[in-house]
């Protein structure tokens, strides 16, 4: 309502995060197949970082500020999407016996982080002040919060994580295979369960916790 929006402009902006993350995992996950993990999470946490900064100054912009509040959780959305980097690493590097117990901790980070969020929100209420003649307050100061934590993963992921090698195990495509991988993914969750299954549920659960928030608009 400050930046005069309607609750159904409210509920376009949640809902494209999540559909940029959705588009945005399958070509990181290609993407980190073909040239190895850095620059994919570099790009992605790029995406992220300029994301934020949208989101907080979107209100100096009178004119176009839920644009630019749209388009910040457009580019927020495509970098979350490196949340299935973090999977595909770990199935990468880690030995089979392993990958379960730690896939499982990753999930449970994933839990936490949206745990911790609305207590950042709640540190925040009180929050204004004036930054390169813009003003904060405690809703388009989550961007700055967003850029400094997303940056400082940044840095990290760049000196700290190993790379891998690209994944080159694979056997060459049949050049008679006309299927594309769109429709093999689709046949693969539609037709073997231990794939289709966590599929499904990942899929429950997001939906719930979007349509919570859509429901709840102010």
């Amino acid at each position: 309502e400050k930046l005069g929006g309607s609750q159904d402009a409210y509920g376009f902006i949640l809902a494209v995060y999540s559909f940029a993350s959705f588009c945005g995992k399958p070509i990181l996950g290609r993407w980190s197949d073909a040239q190895g993990f850095l620059v994919p999470y570099m790009i992605s946490i790029s995406l992220s970082n300029l994301g934020g900064l949208l989101y907080a100054v979107a209100p100096a912009f009178t004119s176009t500020q839920l644009t630019l509040v749209a388009l910040g959780r457009i580019l927020g959305g495509l970098g979350r999407a490196n949340s299935a980097l973090g999977f595909a690493y770990v199935a990468r590097a880690l030995p089979a016996s392993e990958r379960t117990s730690v896939t499982a901790l990753l999930g449970g980070v994933q839990m936490i982080g949206m745990a911790i969020a609305p207590l950042f929100s709640a540190l925040l209420a009180n929050v204004k002040f004036d930054l390169c003649g813009i003003q904060f307050d405690n809703l388009n100061s989550v961007g700055l919060v967003l850029f400094v934590i997303n940056f400082l993963s940044q840095v990290l992921v760049y000196f700290l994580l190993p790379d891998l090698a690209p994944n080159n195990s694979d056997e060459a495509p049949d050049q008679d295979d006309k299927e594309s991988e769109w429709s093999k993914m689709l046949r693969f969750i539609c037709t073997i369960p231990h794939i289709g299954i966590p599929f499904l549920t990942i899929f429950t659960f997001n939906f719930n916790w979007q349509f919570i928030e859509t429901a709840l608009a102010p």
